[in-house]
């Protein structure tokens, strides 16, 4: 017959104490006298209880998370706040605060994001989550939180040169080599594509980029043309226009960036569709049209909902357990054509 779990109940009542104090029991920084600490462990040693740390964490003190999200492309950046939000409502419960500051690229300067990475610093804050911030000149501030000792998660790119704890990202080789695979298995005998960046100041990016490039050579393709857009949809259209006006149309057209939409709607507006293979990144409702219309040949899922979920996780259970994250928590890119999008929302 199997033994009854023993639980911070069951120990409360064979101590004759309440479930705050067996709960203080466990932690050495909580106030409750040797003796009854001492009563406590021994009781918990012969029973064989072992502390639930959630259930712990409800006679602690808040734990207070801050996020910064920095953004240009509002689709992509809506999404890292959803994650976040979803993560912080499953452990809302256990006593975790949520300071999230999200700032538009076109509406704040990186002089604002340094200020609210220095109040992270500054205010009491146990554990810091940053996307979007990619400036050497960062880097000062970001460190600062090492300094007074708030452990650091940066969210879709690493700063390698910043005093981070761990990195929540897309697995980039993988999505470079992915990318890569795709296009020479599609564009037939027309092997020239075109690279659609965001630009060299991501390393997540550059990342993906150099991983297709180094790829693409390896299974004959020539990658005739880089574009960096600096992520502005003005930039990607009149390129793309420019392009299809051109006297050689390329076999295939990859975007590693979010801003794959007016890419789309420069081939619609020309009348190209179907001429030349376009491969987007990530899921979002503005190309489903695209998709549907045979614009959109497939899109890589670098599933930044996950990225940001596993971010507030890992941030919560290294505060409140010591559970050390890996280096780098990595999404696993996935191809979506038109037959399998309704899987992806």
């Amino acid at each position: 017959k199997m033994k009854p779990k023993v639980t911070m109940y069951t120990m409360a009542k064979e101590v004759g104490m309440s479930i705050a104090a067996v709960s203080r029991a466990f932690d050495p920084k909580s106030c409750l006298k040797p003796e009854k600490r001492d009563l406590i462990l021994e009781t918990a040693k012969r029973l064989g209880y072992v502390p639930n740390r959630m259930a712990s964490r409800l006679s602690s003190e808040p734990l207070r998370i801050g996020v910064l999200i920095y953004g240009q492309v509002r689709v992509y950046y809506s999404i890292l706040e959803r994650g976040i939000q979803s993560a912080f409502r499953s452990y809302m419960d256990y006593k975790v605060e949520l300071d999230l500051q999200i700032l538009d690229r076109a509406e704040a300067a990186e002089e604002d994001a340094a200020r609210v990475i220095d109040g992270f610093a500054d205010g009491g804050i146990d554990g810091v989550i940053i996307s979007g911030i990619f400036s050497r000149d960062a880097i000062s501030h970001i460190n600062r939180l090492e300094e007074n000792g708030i452990p650091l998660c940066l969210l879709g790119s690493d700063l390698p040169e910043c005093g981070r704890s761990f990195v929540s990202m897309n697995d980039t080789v993988t999505t470079g080599r992915l990318a890569a695979e795709f296009m020479s298995l599609t564009v037939g005998e027309r092997r020239d594509v075109v690279l659609f960046t965001e630009g060299r100041s991501s390393p997540g990016q550059n990342e993906i980029d150099d991983s297709f490039m180094s790829a693409a050579e390896k299974m004959a393709l020539t990658v005739r043309e880089v574009i960096e857009t600096g992520n502005r949809e003005d930039t990607a259209y009149d390129r793309m226009v420019s392009i299809l006006s051109g006297s050689r149309i390329p076999g295939g057209v990859y975007c590693t960036s979010a801003n794959s939409v007016p890419i789309c709607r420069a081939i619609a507006e020309s009348g190209h569709e179907g001429k030349s293979i376009f491969l987007a990144s990530d899921v979002f409702p503005a190309l489903d049209h695209y998709l549907e219309a045979g614009i959109v040949t497939g899109t890589i899922y670098q599933d930044p909902l996950y990225q940001a979920r596993k971010a507030f996780e890992a941030m919560f259970l290294l505060l409140s357990e010591g559970r050390e994250p890996d280096e780098f928590i990595r999404s696993t890119p996935q191809l979506v054509l038109r037959s399998n999008r309704k899987l992806y929302n």
